[in-house]
């Protein structure tokens, strides 16, 4: 039986360790904080493909979609899964001219989408606010869903545990290499755990866990800004991207608001308030967007660090020059989760090679590494 650590307990590691055990091997998942406590826990974690190029990424995401209605199917529910599709408008001629480019290159991939008219548009969320700039289409991906993390990453840890995996708290600072391929790993308070193969799936910090192994991998993390509304009188029941801000429901009549604009008022080690500027930006857009949000104060702010390797891309395989040692980091980790960790899965304990990976590998960045 193969040993297999994997370094991380988030949505991804957790997603790997439950799809390992379910083939067999035998698997230990180390984490050195709270379950869920980094990305996973700061995520608009909106499951789609809707912008992501080359094409081979598109595909990936695709098959990152239908793998969470895979597993809703196997498992008979999935109550952290939430359907309703998106809505997506522009605010200005140009934005616009992108959107509609946008719709004709996704409906050429064969993804579903629909144009609406506002009025279409008004009749499947009659709360919200067009604005009178818009006599064009609004943009309506039905099968985009939105994801709650914490209840998968439980739910898959659980499913994980009854097929024989273990769950270890620690901090890895060294893993064990002879004679050229991994035999385990060590954490800082000195535990020594044997594996046959580790899996990096430590997010943000993933480029910290491939330098034990002698790899330098190139990262790109961004930071990410999210509010959360205190409850409110508004039936929302689907993701929206307006002009400047992007809403989606978050349980209780809370909504969760973002924008990529308002990114950028923050950084990594900036402190989450409702106070922020960011934050009381993006409530007075979603004022505009949604009226009912009108005197609805912010509950809660949200920090997050998105990890991304260097060009922008997943970076999915095993790492060069150590036999055993894999990585598994991605930017859209809540739609990719499910589809990388059966496809790790497939690739770690049924020995096949998956064709879908080719362009992901980790030694594309071997001229960079220096290694």
């Amino acid at each position: 039986m193969t040993d297999i650590a994997v370094i991380g307990a988030g949505l991804i590691g957790c997603s790997v360790a439950y799809y390992c055990a379910l083939a067999g091997a035998r698997v230990t998942i180390i984490e050195a904080g709270r379950l869920g406590g980094g990305t996973s826990s700061t995520t608009f974690s909106w499951l789609n493909a809707n912008n992501k190029t080359p094409r081979e990424y598109f595909d990936l995401n695709v098959a990152g979609m239908r793998e969470h209605l895979a597993l809703r199917d196997a498992l008979g529910a999935a109550p952290w899964l939430h359907d309703g599709g998106n809505l997506e408008w522009a605010g200005d001629p140009e934005a616009q001219a992108a959107l509609l480019a946008k719709v004709e290159r996704l409906r050429g991939w064969g993804y579903v989408v629909e144009l609406l008219s506002p009025r279409q548009a008004r009749e499947l969320e009659p709360g919200l606010r067009f604005g009178s700039e818009l006599s064009s289409q609004v943009a309506y991906y039905p099968e985009e869903r939105w994801l709650d993390p914490l209840p998968l990453i439980h739910t898959l840890l659980e499913a994980s545990q009854r097929h024989g995996a273990r769950l270890h708290a620690g901090k890895v600072d060294r893993i064990d290499i002879m004679a050229g391929r991994v035999v385990g790993v060590a954490t800082e308070a000195g535990e020594r755990i044997a594996a046959d193969i580790i899996v990096d799936c430590a997010g943000r910090v993933a480029d910290q866990v491939a330098a034990l192994a002698g790899f330098s991998l190139p990262m790109a993390n961004t930071a990410g800004l999210l509010a959360l509304t205190a409850p409110a009188p508004t039936g929302l029941s689907r993701i929206v991207h307006a002009p400047g801000v992007n809403i989606r429901p978050d349980g209780a009549g809370r909504l969760l608001l973002h924008s990529d604009e308002m990114d950028a008022t923050i950084h990594s080690e900036t402190r989450p308030s409702v106070d922020l500027i960011g934050c009381q930006e993006l409530l007075r857009r979603a004022c505009e967007v949604l009226p009912a949000l009108t005197g609805v104060p912010l509950e809660a702010a949200r920090v997050g660090v998105r990890p991304i390797p260097a060009d922008g891309l997943s970076a999915v395989g095993p790492i060069p020059g150590v036999e055993g040692a894999y990585l598994a980091v991605t930017h859209s980790g809540a739609t990719l989760c499910l589809a990388l960790g059966r496809i790790v899965a497939a690739e770690l304990v049924k020995g096949e090679t998956a064709k879908e990976l080719a362009m992901f590998r980790p030694a594309r960045f071997l001229s960079t590494s220096g290694r």
